[in-house]
């Protein structure tokens, strides 16, 4: 839409065909990738978290759940974006956490929205954010598996 409101339909199209031979090159280096569950989370206060479902850029904020319920967050793949610096080590030294196997096994994978700014790539989800975000976070999932 952007591309035909600034009258260039094809500079767009070409850009989203670059985009989708990312995903296809990440998809064929990584095959293992289509098997796996993966969940998106953020926490913006202590004992409270957020997980996003899958029609969200970053996978849209579902609900807030407590501690007590991170069984919800143990899948293949625990992905933290976050603007907390502190929130990783919050996370971490939660009982609860440790218990969860995604933790144990060092499954979970913490990105900030700055320096570098791969959450933020992942959450405005733009033409121009897509690639670096496939390049910063394809070998960052492939190393646990």
């Amino acid at each position: 839409m952007v591309g035909r409101a600034l009258g260039l339909p094809q500079k767009a199209e070409d850009l989203i065909a670059g985009i989708d031979r990312r995903f296809a090159q990440a998809r064929a280096g990584h095959p293992g990738f289509a098997k796996l569950s993966m969940v998106v989370a953020d926490t913006f206060e202590a004992g409270k978290f957020s997980a996003f479902t899958t029609t969200d850029p970053k996978m849209i904020f579902m609900t807030e759940v407590s501690s007590e319920r991170f069984d919800l967050f143990d899948a293949d793949r625990l992905v933290w974006p976050n603007s907390d610096l502190g929130a990783e080590a919050r996370i971490r030294a939660g009982p609860v956490y440790r218990k969860l196997k995604v933790s144990a096994e060092k499954r979970d994978l913490f990105i900030t929205y700055e320096n570098p700014p791969v959450g933020a790539a992942i959450s405005f989800n733009t033409a121009l954010s897509i690639p670096y975000a496939i390049e910063q976070l394809v070998p960052k999932l492939a190393a646990s598996l």
